[in-house]
């Protein structure tokens, strides 16, 4: 199975726009 607030959180690190806003709530993909 596949994590995906993880694999949101990495994404947005690359973006260089990681934020605790998006590490509270959940990620819709």
């Amino acid at each position: 199975a596949i994590n995906y607030l993880n694999l949101a959180r990495e994404i947005v690190k690359k973006n260089g726009l990681v934020k605790n806003e998006l590490e509270e709530s959940t990620v819709t993909i």
